[in-house]
């Protein structure tokens, strides 16, 4: 029987690169989204004696959340495909425990289970992964780009990808009359500027490109989870350029 083997550092390699093609495909929707984001309607209310603006924000695409979880699963498997070939460095199959392992402590049970996993590995490239750990920023480890791509991951793992086109963010060009004041219309991606009628035309609503949040689905119980759409580039290129190329001397033939 004949096959391919893939070994060393190109799986992990191909697997970066497909979270990077997934990286492209959602920052070039939301581009695309961020030229056309939002449509404003204004009328007059009489009864209030107020001119209302309205500044609506477009529906995003449903499958956006799944390209994400896509994403994070690509680029977390390429970890676990490094320490699955660094653990056949040992010259035995690595067991089932063997895997990259991220960890927000350094406690005990944190140690056995970082052990577990990192069993065969060499213990020169053991000490990267231990300096690659994101309990080494301290109270700050919700920063690491690994331990972000962790949480993503093994939010993917259960439950969609939540996300949302979301603050919305303007700034208003007057003409000798106060800011007006504003309001966001509660389960609605709707947002109001009231003026007064007698300021009508005199007030003009300049909105700004949305930020893009994801993370964890509002619906979903638990502490808050939330990363900006920046945060998705800045993740890939850690692993990309600050994490795998760590690991090249240990395959000098590639």
């Amino acid at each position: 029987m004949s096959g391919i083997t893939i070994s060393g550092l190109a799986g992990p390699h191909m697997k970066a690169q497909r979270a990077a093609d997934h990286l492209k495909a959602i920052n070039s929707y939301l581009a695309a989204f961020s030229a056309n984001p939002y449509t404003i309607r204004e009328h007059d209310d009489l009864e209030r004696g107020l001119h209302i603006i309205q500044i609506i924000l477009h529906d995003m695409e449903a499958g956006l959340p799944i390209l994400i979880g896509e994403f994070s699963h690509s680029l977390r498997s390429a970890l676990d495909h490094l320490a699955w070939q660094m653990g056949l460095l040992s010259g035995r199959v690595p067991s089932r425990s063997s895997c990259f392992p991220i960890h927000s402590s350094d406690s005990h049970k944190d140690r056995e289970r970082f052990q577990r996993a990192t069993w065969e590995i060499p213990c020169a490239a053991v000490e990267i992964i231990k300096s690659l750990q994101p309990y080494q920023r301290g109270k700050d480890f919700k920063s690491h780009p690994l331990w972000q791509l962790n949480k993503l991951s093994n939010l993917d793992k259960h439950v969609t990808i939540g996300y949302s086109g979301t603050v919305v963010q303007f700034k208003f060009a007057t003409w000798d009359v106060p800011e007006p004041p504003w309001r966001s219309l509660d389960d609605s991606p709707t947002t109001e500027v009231m003026v007064p009628l007698a300021h009508k035309g005199k007030v003009k609503v300049i909105p700004e490109p949305p930020q893009f949040i994801l993370g964890l689905p509002f619906d979903t119980p638990g502490p808050r989870f939330e990363l900006p759409q920046h945060s998705l580039t800045e993740i890939e290129r850690f692993v990309r350029e600050d994490v795998l190329p760590k690991f090249a001397p240990f395959f000098p033939d590639e």
